[in-house]
């Protein structure tokens, strides 16, 4: 219906001092209502498919554990956790 629901920000950045942020997903939101109804692994799999144009082997995202995160999305659309950030939030990666 021509209403924009989620949005995905993702970057690409060959030169990035760590490698986690050569290829990665920023942030991804999808409205409440709509959650559950595939726009989250659409945007995912966009950003992917974009990744592969552009060369890349690996995508990566940090996110926050916890009840309310959305690492379970993450896990279910195939990123697997390969590290920690200082922080505390989890690195994910998906191999393309």
């Amino acid at each position: 219906d021509d209403k924009v629901v989620g949005f995905i920000h993702g970057n690409f950045d060959d030169q990035a001092g760590q490698e986690e942020f050569r290829a990665a997903l920023w942030r991804i939101n999808v409205e409440a209502d709509v959650q559950g109804s595939g726009v989250g692994t659409f945007a995912v799999n966009a950003l992917i498919e974009e990744a592969r144009t552009r060369g890349v082997d690996r995508l990566t995202v940090l996110w926050e554990r916890g009840e309310e995160g959305p690492e379970n999305f993450f896990l279910r659309i195939g990123f697997s956790p390969i590290g920690e950030t200082p922080y505390g939030e989890v690195i994910g990666a998906i191999t393309l």
